[in-house]
């Protein structure tokens, strides 16, 4: 079998090559196409390029003519190829796209997530918001709990001098102790005094009661006395006027007498 590049003798009697009718029908482009579906296949070893190589050899046509139906051959063999190859891209492409039943699920799933998000969301909200409050809250703690720990410190501070002062002056002490119990004796005196104060004015107060029930007495006595004595008053004063009436009648009598 002659190659596909190889020159023949140009037919004897004329200088231009004679073109020969093919008897040979070109391959089916289906064929080619379920070839190129069924697995990679040289070119060369398609029956295309074995019948040109059959008809090259039987001298129906020229090496040149040979190739150049190759060239076209191989040019249609690789257009085929890529179109095929395309043709399952875009089979595969539209395979994986989703079917209408399973966007609408999609869809109604990813309307559920929305939800569910948005829900999620507004819990994540009111729980920063009471997250802020919170802090808010022991921030407002922490800063009272802040003032007092630093007045103790203060207090603190104070303290430690007035020790160190008091450390300082080590008869200090001795003699503000003595002070005090001066003081405290002095006291007691002042209460010693003072309860015997209470004493006599105790006593006191016992003889003013005394002498309150002995005037209150008196007093009782004296009223009984004065009653008994306007009660002899008013019945003088009866007499009196009775025997005023008496001698006006009396008189009243003579000066009839007299005047018989």
């Amino acid at each position: 079998m002659s190659q596909a590049g190889e020159q023949t003798n140009p037919p004897s009697g004329g200088g231009e090559e004679e073109t020969t009718p093919l008897s040979a029908l070109a391959p089916d482009a289906a064929l080619q196409e379920e070839s190129l579906a069924l697995g990679p296949t040289h070119v060369s070893a398609s029956p295309a390029f074995q019948c040109l190589d059959q008809l090259f050899s039987t001298g129906k046509i020229s090496g040149t003519k040979a190739a150049k139906l190759k060239a076209s051959f191989s040019l249609l063999h690789d257009t085929l190829k890529s179109l095929t190859e395309e043709k399952l891209c875009l089979e595969k492409e539209y395979e994986s796209q989703p079917k209408p039943v399973e966007l609408e699920k999609r869809a109604k799933a990813l309307k559920d997530s929305s939800e569910e998000l948005r829900k999620e969301v507004s819990q994540r909200r009111q729980e920063i918001h009471s997250l802020l409050e919170d802090m808010e809250a022991r921030h407002k703690l922490m800063t009272r709990e802040q003032r007092e720990l630093d007045h103790k410190k203060d207090s603190i501070v104070n303290n430690q001098a007035e020790l160190a002062q008091l450390l300082s002056v080590p008869g200090q002490l001795g003699k503000e102790i003595e002070r005090i119990n001066r003081k405290k004796m002095e006291v007691e005196k002042s209460k010693a005094a003072l309860d015997e104060q209470l004493s006599e004015v105790a006593a006191l107060q016992k003889m003013t009661e005394a002498r309150c029930r002995s005037l209150e007495e008196e007093k009782r006595e004296v009223r009984r006395q004065v009653e008994g004595r306007r009660a002899h008053l008013e019945a003088a004063e009866r007499e009196h006027s009775m025997l005023q009436k008496e001698q006006e009648m009396t008189k009243e009598k003579e000066v009839i007498m007299m005047g018989q």
